[in-house]
């Protein structure tokens, strides 16, 4: 018994996919200023002073484990 393996192109399609996320999430009225995703708009500095507000942030950053026996452990307990 042999198999015939059939091969597809995934065809370009983000002009459709721009439209249908266009559709089910359209921008809110009064929504804040706009930017790009994935750009902040705060500098680095003012991204990490936000942080080290956080204790567990901050031990983190100055090489502390948090009370884990990992680096990985400790980590993880940002995604909290």
């Amino acid at each position: 018994m042999s198999t015939k393996q059939e091969t597809r192109m995934i065809e370009p399609r983000q002009r459709e996919i721009d439209a249908l996320h266009a559709k089910l999430f359209p921008p809110q009225p009064g929504a804040s200023e706009q930017h790009a995703p994935g750009v902040s708009l705060l500098s680095d500095d003012e991204v990490i002073e936000k942080a080290m507000q956080d204790d567990d942030f901050k031990e983190l950053w100055e090489g502390g484990l948090c009370g884990k026996s990992t680096p990985s452990e400790a980590a993880a307990t940002l995604s909290r």
